[in-house]
């Protein structure tokens, strides 16, 4: 059975979630090997899920750098 992390951002506006949502969609397309990332929108809901088969390091690498992309892209978003 895969670990597996859920992140769930309601957030302030659907065009805010949008952006968000492509800055991270390409990690639904390449992740490392064993681990699966698939991030979609419901309104002004952001959800990620990440899943592993492999080690629960690599699982929460690939959380912090899931989370690290989001940071910046609302900084860069908010600064504007």
């Amino acid at each position: 059975m895969p670990d597996r992390i859920e992140l769930i951002m309601e957030l302030k506006s659907v065009e805010l979630t949008r952006a968000l949502y492509r800055a991270v969609e390409p990690d639904n397309r390449t992740a490392p090997v064993g681990v699966t990332v698939c991030t979609r929108q419901e309104g002004t809901r952001l959800i990620s899920t990440i899943e592993s088969t492999g080690r629960l390091q690599t699982l929460l690498a690939t959380f912090h750098d899931l989370i690290a992309a989001l940071t910046t892209v609302l900084n860069v978003l908010e600064s504007l």
